[in-house]
Formats: C-alpha cells, structure tokens, sequence
C-alpha cells in the first residue's frame, strides 16, 4: 500500500509540474540522469590535454603525422594513447570512428578548442 501510495504521489506531482510549465522526472528517472553524468564527467576526467588533442585533431580528419608535428608527440605515442582510450572507454572494435563517436557521445568534444 505504501508503494502504491508513492506512485500516486509521484504522479499527482508530475500533474503539477507539468501543469505549470514545467518538466517532470520520477526519481528513477532523476537517478538515471545523474548516473549517466556522472559517468560521462568520470570518463572526460581520466584523459588529460594530450588525448584531448588527439581525439579533436582526429575528428578534423588529420593523419598521425599531422597529429604528431601539431601536439610534439611521436606517431606510436600517438597509437599508444588511442590504444589507452580505448581501453578506458572499453571500446572492443578497434577503430578511430568508432573511438570517436563514444567521445562525441560523451561530450567529451564540446566545448574544446585548440
């Protein structure tokens, strides 16, 4: 009953908010939202500016070569990193795409400039 109780509550709440302009989340809801950035701010924060570099000049489509006279970093410094992120992400295809689109999901993108 007690259960049945909050539901009821939760939804006459969501009735109001929804009412007066606003959005409603149920605290599942809410959890789920905060776990996910979390997780996205735990990931962005283990890479330092170097990776960040890399993953930005990859998505401009530059080559090793190029990445490597832009950050002073050697082409297996390069590799070795990417091998790093993708270890981190837990990324099991082997790819830059693929490397890139978990980091564009993440945001880790946003917002950075050379």
């Amino acid at each position: 009953m007690i259960k049945l109780q909050a539901g009821f509550d939760d939804i006459c709440r969501a009735i109001t908010e929804v009412k007066n302009g606003f959005t409603f989340y149920s605290p599942l809801a809410e959890k789920i939202i905060k776990d996910i950035e979390k997780y996205k701010t735990e990931q962005q924060d283990i890479l330092d500016t170097v990776d960040k570099h890399i993953i930005f000049y990859l998505n401009k489509h530059f080559t090793h070569a190029e990445i490597s006279k832009k950050i002073g970093k050697s082409e297996s410094t390069i590799e070795k990193r990417k091998r790093k992120m993708k270890s981190i992400f837990g990324l099991e295809e082997d790819s830059d795409a693929n490397l890139l689109s978990h980091a564009k999901d993440i945001g880790f993108l946003d917002g950075f400039r050379e």
